[in-house]
């Protein structure tokens, strides 16, 4: 496999430029180059997010989560509006 782009030290000094002096400091060739590289750095990271099983472990935990935080919201909501209703209707029948 080949050197990580985004490891790629004129791409990170050409980022270090055009945020520090803007795009229209960089040349043809600068540009040119700084497009390719972005590129290839953008692919691997996709790349390393689909394939890398321990990104891919981590999202699953992550998705369970927030799947346990929505399964206790929503009993904690069903628990609130039970608990009311049975208000209303203790309170209806001391009415009557």
């Amino acid at each position: 496999m080949g050197q990580n782009p985004c490891d790629d030290t004129l791409l990170k000094e050409l980022e270090m430029k055009i945020k520090s002096e803007g795009l229209e400091s960089l040349n043809e060739r600068e540009w040119s180059y700084y497009q390719i590289k972005s590129e290839e750095c953008s692919k691997k990271i996709i790349y390393n997010e689909v394939i890398n099983p321990k990104s891919l472990s981590k999202k699953s935990f992550q998705v369970q989560n927030s799947e346990d935080s929505l399964n206790f919201i929503a009993t904690k909501v069903c628990c609130s509006v039970l608990i009311r209703i049975a208000a209303i209707i203790f309170v209806a029948n001391l009415v009557r």
